[in-house]
């Protein structure tokens, strides 16, 4: 343990020691707050205040690597210390008035254990109405973020640039390992890709899932993005993969009128860009783009509750991804079936997978830190750090999840938003999620299904069970429930 004049024992926890610096009593007894709260919290944390460390956590282990919070003088640390919040780190981070060395692991760990300080009802009434208002607010073509240059994501993502939560079936695979097991169980298990079909992809980043599709299923692949940096890194990587003029196209999505030509398309990552005011607009475009019996690959993150808010919202709103919004996992199932869009298929919480995809950035980030500013400065590294951090710890205390979805296109709509009831073909599938077909049903509601050809609309009345075609032999119709 370090070793400081003047150490104190501490009563409440015996073998842990509080450094009382005599030449500042606010420091010695923000610095006590901060050690009793880090014992309890089984941290382990040093401070250092101009120059003199102190250490206010439990001993540092194999499991529990040392990590040290920098204040450059005394002022600076008087003036941070009530916001030391998860947020308030970040912010403090970003202005440098904070620094760290060693893992940021703890001091995450520390910040989110802090009690946050309670909101009068007028400060509660404040927040409900800004978060309200940012659902409407003019978001901008594409996150700056998206345009930073290529290089920087090479020096953290793996070697297909999925900027997006991957798979880790045993725990102990590498970046690239995680990538590929990600895209495969998109492929086969979410989508089904057939060979030499067609493919879009929308939010394509930089082309990794395209080229993977590609090499794998000689599919003819199409991506959208708003970003024009993405798309011109994107084309010149399909080119390498031997496509002469890729189709990559920049814009929104609703400006490209597809109509019946996909039989495969994927989403990963880009729901959370969509206010939630347009994602029925969505779901509609995926369900127009897709050919009948045609796979919709989504991957989202969500929120279960409004506590995310705790997590820095702002912070990535201001300074990563203005417009960015969370939805529940059930309002998303809802506005995609309200589109003609059938749930075949969606994972349990994946969120342990995103926060060890974030765990590996976060290690690669510090490891190329002195490259990554050369590219784009100081700042905006400190702003790539913090959220990716902060992201990795809202994932482990639950404050987010992430989803996988299969969707089908299993019906048709008509000019009233009317559906068809879905077809035998749909219905006699192997290994269908007959719950999913329920759920589906019972959201229109009702007790007397509509003859083979009527519309189904809200209000008609359908059976609580409905009744499908035995399956074939061999096959379980519950699979995946």
């Amino acid at each position: 343990m370090f070793e400081a004049e003047g150490i104190e024992e501490t009563p409440q926890y015996p073998p842990f020691k509080i450094p009382r610096p005599n030449d500042n009593p606010d420091v010695a007894r923000k610095i006590g707050e901060l050690c009793a709260q880090c014992v309890q919290a089984n941290v382990a944390l040093f401070i250092e205040v101009a120059g003199q460390t102190f250490h206010v956590g439990v001993e540092p282990t194999e499991e529990k690597p040392r990590s040290t919070l920098v204040f450059a003088t005394v002022e600076d640390f008087l003036r941070s210390f009530g916001s030391l919040r998860i947020a308030g780190v970040a912010e403090g981070y970003l202005q440098q008035r904070v620094d760290f060395r060693g893992d940021p692991e703890p001091i995450l760990e520390m910040a989110t254990t802090l009690k946050n300080p309670i909101l009068s009802p007028l400060g509660r009434m404040k927040m409900a109405l800004l978060n309200q208002l940012s659902r409407f607010a003019p978001v901008p073509a594409a996150p700056e973020h998206y345009n930073l240059p290529p290089e920087v994501f090479q020096l953290f993502l793996g070697k297909w640039q999925k900027y997006t939560g991957n798979w880790y079936w045993e725990g102990n695979e590498t970046l690239d390992e995680a990538e590929e097991m990600a895209m495969r169980m998109a492929c086969s298990e979410f989508m089904d890709v057939p060979q030499g079909g067609d493919h879009l992809e929308i939010g394509c980043g930089w082309g990794g899932q395209m080229e993977y599709i590609h090499r794998t299923y000689e599919s003819n692949v199409t991506g959208i993005t708003d970003c024009p940096t993405q798309a011109a890194y994107t084309r010149e990587r399909l080119q390498g993969c031997g496509i002469e003029e890729p189709d990559v196209r920049v814009g929104d999505f609703a400006e490209f009128p597809f109509e019946n030509a996909f039989d495969t398309i994927s989403a990963a990552g880009c729901l959370e860009h969509i206010q939630p005011a347009r994602q029925k607009e969505f779901f509609s475009f995926v369900h127009r783009a897709l050919k009948t019996d045609g796979r919709f690959f989504l991957q989202s993150i969500t929120r279960p509750r409004r506590r995310f808010l705790r997590f820095g919202t702002h912070f990535l709103q201001k300074h990563v991804f203005p417009g960015f919004h969370l939805v529940r996992k059930d309002q998303i199932i809802s506005a995609a079936e309200s589109a003609g869009l059938l749930c075949m298929h969606d994972t349990s919480n994946c969120h342990d997978h995103y926060r060890q995809t974030l765990r590996h950035w976060t290690e690669r980030l510090i490891h190329n830190r002195d490259k990554i500013v050369a590219l784009v400065g100081e700042r905006k590294f400190r702003v790539l750090l913090a959220y990716i951090a902060m992201s990795s710890k809202a994932f482990e205390r639950g404050a987010i999840n992430l989803y996988r979805f299969s969707f089908e296109k299993s019906c048709e709509i008509n000019d009233r938003g009317e559906m068809k009831q879905p077809s035998e073909d749909v219905l006699a599938k192997p290994g269908l999620n007959v719950l999913w077909i329920r759920k589906w049903m019972e959201f229109h509601s009702g007790i007397n299904p509509p003859r083979e050809g009527e519309h189904w609309k809200k209000g008609d009345k359908v059976p609580r069970f409905p009744i499908v075609p035995p399956p074939p032999e061999g096959i379980n119709p519950w699979a995946g429930t």
